[in-house]
């Protein structure tokens, strides 16, 4: 007697079926006549983490939802829940069940949602990024306060011409968030490269003729600084690491010298 072969569905397959399980259950719920049903135009948010709370809210077709739609049926007052998601499967319920009038009304509120759920979160990213941008604006002024010092006490070429390529200016971008990233890109050069010019002076046994730039107020440009002196002491310790019997001086230099300057951004003495 030959054992039955054993099958094994595809991922499609069983998205498939489950498909067709929740769109009968809709079709159960919206019985005997889906074209009776109609359309809140509110949208419930039922909250983060809703959907995988210990009660979720549930559509129609068992699934836990969030985002709740309410279809309503005027004569006895019952409402059916439809989640964001689930109405792509409702919605070929309806035309199935000639109720392209309901189809069209819930696709229609989805798409002012969306639509009104896209604007509140742009809103907000704006509303984030501008309070970003004041913070930045306020490191980069003290950095261009800073500049114009130490323009008065060393010649121009003594500067970095970094410092020259229009530090006075920043011109406000399409949206909040791209101009604060045009500060950070211009305020870490600027800043980096005032920082070298002091750590070079001290290397080479000069004292700085200017004071060390202001640390930025931003925790973002502070982790960026952080990271970009953290890596080059990473690679010449892993180097050294490697390579016990090095006696040369140039990566125990970058150790020292990155470590100068994380021990400054991190409040202690340089």
């Amino acid at each position: 007697m030959t054992p039955f072969a054993e099958t094994t569905m595809t991922r499609t397959e069983e998205r498939d079926i489950l498909s067709a399980e929740h769109a009968a259950r809709i079709a159960t719920r919206l019985l005997p006549d889906p074209r009776e049903w109609t359309v809140d135009p509110e949208v419930i948010d039922a909250g983060p983490g809703a959907a995988t709370g210990f009660s979720p809210p549930r559509c129609a077709c068992g699934h836990p939802i969030r985002y709740l739609f309410t279809l309503r049926r005027a004569r006895d007052g019952a409402t059916a829940t439809i989640g964001n998601v689930c109405i792509d499967t409702t919605v070929p319920v309806l035309l199935a069940s000639s109720a392209d009038a309901v189809a069209a009304r819930l696709l229609e509120v989805r798409a002012a949602w969306l639509e009104r759920r896209a604007e509140e979160e742009r809103r907000a990213r704006d509303a984030a990024a501008s309070a970003e941008v004041q913070a930045l604006l306020a490191d980069w002024q003290a950095l261009k306060e800073h500049v114009h010092d130490a323009r008065e006490l060393y010649p121009r070429y003594s500067v970095p011409e970094v410092l020259y390529r229009g530090i006075g200016t920043v011109k406000a971008a399409s949206t909040p968030g791209r101009t604060a990233a045009a500060i950070k890109t211009r305020y870490c050069a600027s800043w980096e490269s005032l920082f070298a010019l002091a750590a070079f002076e001290d290397r080479e046994g000069h004292s700085p003729r200017s004071p060390l730039p202001p640390l930025p107020a931003t925790p973002a440009l502070a982790a960026k600084l952080v990271k970009s002196y953290a890596d080059p002491a990473r690679k010449a310790r892993a180097y050294l690491a490697e390579h016990p019997d090095y006696h040369g001086d140039y990566h125990r230099r970058q150790i020292e010298w990155a470590d100068s300057r994380l021990a400054y951004i991190e409040g202690g003495a340089r």
